[in-house]
């Protein structure tokens, strides 16, 4: 994909990962369809997306959420959104800057059985495929 106008450009592979291939990496699913009985949401949102019909969509199906940072200036505050999901909605929530710790502590926590969501915003979703590819 190619961005427009004078912006960055950006370079994006096909929408999922090898379902082998651990972990996978999808975007534009839906977490619903997967099996897992936990579910922790590593969540990024930019501050100019409608962020509470977002979380009304994805906080119901999770059993925890991690708010974390994408590296824009476009980032959500992310204390208020941690307010606000708190105030509206019976899941945990922790806040975790860094995405790459914010993933890594989500895996511990869920186990092998549990799966965990990197969702929000294509930034955050690319920023941890990085992070997953130079661990590797």
């Amino acid at each position: 994909m190619r961005g427009q106008g004078s912006g960055p450009t950006l370079s994006w592979p096909p929408r999922s990962s090898s379902p082998r291939e651990r972990p996978s990496l999808f975007s534009r699913c839906r977490p619903c369809r997967f099996s897992a009985t936990r579910r922790s949401f590593v969540l990024s949102i930019a501050r100019d997306k409608d962020i509470p019909a977002i979380l009304r969509i994805l906080v119901p199906l999770a059993a925890e959420v991690v708010l974390t940072a994408i590296y824009s200036p476009r980032c959500m505050d992310l204390e208020a959104v941690a307010a606000r999901v708190r105030s509206q909605f019976a899941v945990e929530v922790r806040v975790q800057p860094d995405p790459w710790k914010a993933v890594e502590e989500s895996r511990a926590r869920m186990g092998k059985d549990g799966l965990v969501c990197v969702t929000g915003s294509l930034y955050l979703v690319g920023a941890v495929r990085e992070a997953f590819r130079a661990s590797a």
